[in-house]
């Protein structure tokens, strides 16, 4: 957590590992604690005055990094931390125990609707 000044734009750096999340290897992943300290210093809304085109932020970029950033929030929230996984889910959903948290979900807009 020191103020040091990265030399590359760590929101479009965790777009991008977002973008790829199911792709990369197990032993790669990031725990969800890392990826939440990270997602602290990402934007996360186009309303930021540190989000800029010219910078390379895209709306699916920011939309990946709070849609991840409010999933890991309410896993947190929930106490599920690492035993939260899709196995969870479908067991969950075939009446093995109580639903999963639930978070809202933000789609970045079509160029058609604009911004």
């Amino acid at each position: 957590d020191a103020p040091l000044q990265l030399p590359w734009d760590i929101s479009l750096e965790m777009a991008d590992y977002l973008f790829r999340l199911e792709h990369v290897s197990a032993d790669c992943l990031l725990t969800p604690e890392e990826e939440l300290t990270l997602l602290k210093r990402c934007i996360c809304d186009v309303a930021d005055k540190r989000c800029s085109t010219e910078a390379g932020h895209t709306p699916l970029g920011i939309a990946l990094c709070k849609n991840r950033r409010t999933a890991l929030r309410a896993r947190a929230a929930a106490g599920l931390g690492r035993h939260f996984s899709v196995s969870n889910i479908a067991a969950l959903e075939n009446g093995g125990g109580e639903r999963p948290p639930c978070c809202t979900v933000e789609l970045p807009k079509r160029a058609a609707e604009g911004r």
